[in-house]
């Protein structure tokens, strides 16, 4: 199966974390909603999914099979909660899914890079410095050779970097 991590950076390499006054750019935002239109799947931590229920773009992917990674029971509505990145992508394969999309925060990012579970990143630098952000990962010993395979214009300022991932 073939997994997609997709993220939005600051220019400082830091998580962006959306808040009131610096939201979601909408070019991004439409671009991941066809992300998860397109795999027909998102994976998330459980914090980013707390926000992304509370979010009004949950309603522009109503068939996607939502996967909720945490150890802590919860109560998610229509996600399926999978204690480990590896029970999360056996849950979407037998459902036939062939593509995982995985958002989240740096334990989710952790623990899908430290498995070697990752093979493709999208990662859209927004034009801010901020220390407001959250680490890209948590992993000492991250190591991950990357190939750029393409780029893509969201606006004028944010640049989309699509990369294919080696252990």
């Amino acid at each position: 199966m073939k997994t997609i991590l997709y993220m939005t950076l600051t220019a400082n390499g830091l998580i962006n974390q959306a808040d009131e006054t610096h939201p979601v750019p909408k070019e991004i935002l439409a671009n991941f909603i066809g992300f998860i239109v397109s795999t027909g799947n998102l994976i998330n931590g459980r914090k980013t999914f707390e926000l992304l229920r509370q979010s009004p773009s949950m309603k522009s992917f109503p068939n996607a099979e939502l996967v909720v990674v945490s150890r802590q029971k919860q109560n998610t509505g229509r996600a399926f909660v999978a204690n480990s990145p590896r029970q999360a992508l056996d849950h979407l394969r037998h459902l036939n899914f062939s593509t995982a999309l995985i958002a989240g925060g740096t334990q989710l990012n952790s623990a899908f890079h430290s498995e070697c579970l990752v093979n493709e990143i999208y990662l859209n630098m927004v034009p801010t410095l901020n220390s407001n952000g959250i680490r890209l990962t948590l992993a000492k010993d991250l190591e991950a050779d990357l190939e750029l395979i393409g780029t893509n214009r969201l606006n004028k300022h944010i640049i989309q970097l699509h990369y294919k991932a080696f252990r």
